[in-house]
């Protein structure tokens, strides 16, 4: 009898230790994987920016060009509107 509880004593420390053992390595692995999430999310995060930042230039780059052909066509009108003038009034 005192073998068996001996047994089963011996058993439970096992357990006990395996058990204690297995809490550890998980609460590595969390914490692994929390710093992994951050660095992560930090990575995203400046990702983010650069992509505002992009899409800032890209719209400002756009607007930069619309003014630019605005501008053009502008030009060819009132070109073409005194090239008109010159004709109508036979100056040219």
């Amino acid at each position: 009898m005192s073998d068996d509880v001996d047994k089963i004593k011996e058993i439970a420390y096992n357990n006990k230790a395996r058990l204690e053992t297995h809490e550890a390595l998980c609460t590595l692995r969390y914490e692994q994987i929390l710093e992994k999430l951050e660095f992560s999310n930090s990575q995203i995060a400046a990702l983010a920016a650069k992509l505002e930042t992009l899409s800032t230039i890209a719209v400002q780059g756009k607007t930069s060009i619309s003014t630019t052909v605005w501008l053009l066509g502008a030009g060819a009108g009132a070109f073409t509107f005194f090239i008109f003038i010159l004709k109508t009034f036979r100056l040219i």
